[in-house]
């Protein structure tokens, strides 16, 4: 691989970075000096949701002993107390840290096991009882653009998603479910929800952070109708057309937003979307095997290409 030591200590030599620039450049350059922020996003991701279950662990054991009110006080409190730390933080126009972009995610995911509690336990919406997770996604999104925090922003999608119904038929993604139809709709439903969301963010409420995460719940959400329509023989011609259409669009897209994730989504999801329809199509165990092993083989292979070309395509 190309280094750019030299021509960093060219412009040092020349005057035209200053010496601590150069050094910071400089030890970029050869690896003394990288960056954890991604392992700390996943660390900071993996210990809220521990916390999520052991809360969730706790309170199960002592559910009899403490009392279903109780317990909804006192996850809306530590909820609230997420939800202090991070508006005292706004209030003195301090940076938040990945630290309490975490303890925000905390609060809002304690506020909807704490919605969903209540109304399992009280029944508050009778039978309308999925209308508290569209309730929830209007709350995660007003909060997502007061405290500008994408993370609340995907809790608001994933809240609409299961209020359309997107996610409810995921489990059952490799099989000819009855209502693959009504599913694969609803999937796409939520897509198109997504990408409406994405076109007010960008012309009325002007955060452009924002907009990678509504593309990013629009694609996965249209891939999941795909694939849920790949899953049964009546809408399996609309499911592989949708799916193609999409890996193409991803992939075009991955190359001119030089995103290595779009480049992921179309080919892993173009794969899988290939194997499932030569799964319905074929009758032959070994020929499904073998195409599956190809796909698996040419999506590594489009993968590391991709890979390449984008890399060479930075500036």
């Amino acid at each position: 691989m190309h280094s750019l030591e030299p021509e960093v200590e060219q412009l040092r030599a020349a005057s035209m970075l200053d010496e601590q620039s150069a050094t910071r450049l400089g030890a970029l350059e050869s690896g003394a000096t990288f960056s954890l922020y991604y392992e700390l996003r996943i660390l900071g991701y993996a210990a809220v949701l521990l916390i999520i279950t052991g809360i969730g662990l706790l309170l199960k054991d002592n559910f009899q002993r403490i009392g279903p009110l109780a317990i909804a006080a006192a996850v809306g409190l530590a909820a609230a107390c997420c939800y202090v730390y991070a508006a005292r933080k706004q209030w003195r126009r301090q940076p938040r840290s990945i630290v309490g972009d975490y303890v925000l995610l905390l609060g809002g995911m304690l506020v909807s096991a704490d919605v969903a509690f209540l109304e399992v336990q009280l029944h508050w919406l009778g039978d309308r009882w999925a209308l508290h997770l569209l309730l929830l996604a209007v709350f995660h999104a007003f909060c997502a653009y007061a405290f500008d925090s994408r993370l609340l922003l995907s809790l608001a999608l994933a809240a609409l998603a299961g209020w359309l119904g997107a996610s409810r038929h995921l489990d059952d993604l490799f099989s000819s479910g009855y209502g693959a139809g009504q599913y694969g709709a609803r999937s796409l439903l939520a897509a198109l929800c997504a990408l409406i969301g994405r076109v007010l963010n960008q012309h009325l409420l002007r955060r452009p952070q924002f907009n990678e995460v509504f593309d990013h719940y629009a694609i996965n959400f249209g891939f999941w109708a795909g694939l849920i329509w790949c899953g049964s023989d009546r809408t399996l011609p609309l499911g592989a057309l949708l799916t193609a259409a999409l890996s193409v669009w991803t992939i075009r897209l991955s190359l001119q937003r030089r995103s290595e994730w779009f480049a992921v989504y179309g080919v892993v999801y173009g794969a899988i979307g290939l194997c499932m329809v030569c799964g319905r199509l074929m009758r032959d165990p070994f020929s499904i095997a073998l195409v599956v092993l190809l796909a698996v083989i040419g999506a590594v292979v489009l993968l590391r290409s991709l890979h390449q070309r984008l890399r060479e395509s930075t500036p």
